[in-house]
């Protein structure tokens, strides 16, 4: 495979990693929020690994203003999610789940890694850039697998679980970031495998003007 190959590799492989990044770390996977127009909103944010919530009130006389004379107040706040208080009584096995789907994405965050440092190490010799291709797909493939299933166990407990926090929510951000990563990686290794093959063929697109040529017999 052609050295700019690789480099495009790279390049595509780091964006999935941002894509990735967000997606476990900030807290929209479900989001809910009470209906705009009011004097007081909470907006509550739910992450693979923490609860956020903000409370916004307006309208508020002057003196009991945090900032003098804005009448206004302002709280965020975070917490590890889920949490004990979550998982008491018969909330076990939604605490598991969820816990998986965090571990899942974390796993996949070291797959993709391995990706670019195959692509840093490939990407020197043609020799390496010949077959190194084939070990980088496989691991993006496998970041693959694990994206899909943080996001297949977020949305199987969002629409199935009886959980009552979970009943007003909508998926957000975080959900939609997940989709594009794991969407994007398999975009990557289709053409990674089409490249690769292509240039084993010997086709000049793929190969460069050394292309690989069978010795004859």
């Amino acid at each position: 495979m052609r050295r700019v190959g690789y480099l495009f590799s790279f390049l595509a492989v780091v964006g999935a990693l941002v894509l990735t990044v967000i997606s476990q770390t900030e807290p929209y996977w479900l989001h809910v929020k009470t209906p705009s127009g009011l004097p007081a909103t909470i907006s509550v944010g739910y992450g693979l690994y923490q609860r956020c919530e903000r409370q916004t009130m307006s309208d508020l006389p002057p003196w009991t203003s945090p900032k003098k004379g804005n009448g206004r107040y302002e709280n965020y706040e975070c917490h590890r999610f889920p949490g004990r208080s979550e998982c008491d009584h018969d909330n076990g096995a939604f605490c598991a789940l969820w816990d998986t789907a965090g571990y899942a994405s974390q796993i996949s965050l070291g797959f993709i890694v391995a990706a670019l440092l195959a692509l840093t190490v490939g990407g020197m010799t043609r020799e390496r850039r010949r077959s190194q291709w084939k070990f980088v797909a496989a691991l993006m493939f496998c970041h693959s697998v694990l994206q899909i299933l943080t996001m297949s166990l977020v949305v199987h407990l969002w629409r199935t679980w009886d959980y009552p926090p979970f009943e007003y929510t909508n998926l957000s951000v975080s959900f939609y970031l997940n989709l594009a990563s794991w969407a994007f990686s398999l975009v990557i290794v289709g053409a990674l495998i089409i490249t690769g093959i292509a240039a084993d063929a010997g086709h000049k697109w793929a190969a460069g003007n050394r292309a690989y040529r069978p010795i004859g017999g």
